[in-house]
Formats: structure tokens, C-alpha cells, sequence
């Protein structure tokens, strides 16, 4: 199974040498933001648990993508119903059509 790594160092350099973050010290809210801060929270950003359940729901996708994809978008339950009569479908058809599209899903 691939193992997920943080993307440290492409982080590092996209903030450092690409957005040259260093040239934004005078704005507020980056002044704190000084090398030795931004290294110790993208080195720590891999280690807390937020993103160990991200790097868990990545590898599951590239193991099983069909099951990754189910837990985002669950499957659609149609009744048949409605898909015969559309929008002409009447009120009661519709409400048993409801009903019994929510029996299925409990």
C-alpha cells in the first residue's frame, strides 16, 4: 500500500522561494510568521490527528476508490415511481414514493 508523506518541503519552497513569504515581514499577521515559526508548524502539521485521518482517507482512495467515493456521495435511491411519472406524478404517489425511498435507506 503507497504511504502518504506530508508535503513539507514542497511547502517550504513554495512559500519561501516562489511567494518569497520573507518580503511580507511589514503586514500585520505575517510578522510573527518568521522562518523558524513556519518550519516548526509545517513540521508539525503531520504528526496531529486532523491530518493523520486525511492521510488515512487518501490511502483508502487509492485502494478503493469506488468506497472512498461512496462515504462522500451515498448511493441515490429512486423509486420508480417517479421516475415513470415525473413531474406529472401525483400528490399521493409521490408522499408512498417518499416513504418508501426512506424505508429503504433506515
Amino acid at each position: 500500500m503507497p504511504i502518504y508523506k506530508a508535503p513539507v518541503e514542497d511547502v517550504t519552497f513554495l512559500l519561501n522561494d516562489v511567494f518569497q513569504i520573507d518580503r511580507y515581514d511589514n503586514l500585520p499577521g505575517f510578522t510573527d510568521a518568521s522562518a523558524d515559526v513556519r518550519e516548526a508548524i509545517l513540521g508539525e502539521a503531520a504528526n496531529v490527528p486532523a491530518h493523520n485521518t486525511r492521510t488515512k482517507w487518501a490511502q483508502q482512495t487509492m485502494t478503493m476508490p469506488d468506497g472512498a467515493a461512496g462515504q462522500v456521495a451515498p448511493a441515490v435511491v429512486m423509486d420508480p415511481a417517479v421516475q415513470q411519472d415525473g413531474s406529472a406524478i401525483t400528490d399521493s404517489a409521490l408522499q408512498s414514493a417518499v416513504e418508501n425511498t426512506v424505508n429503504k435507506m433506515i
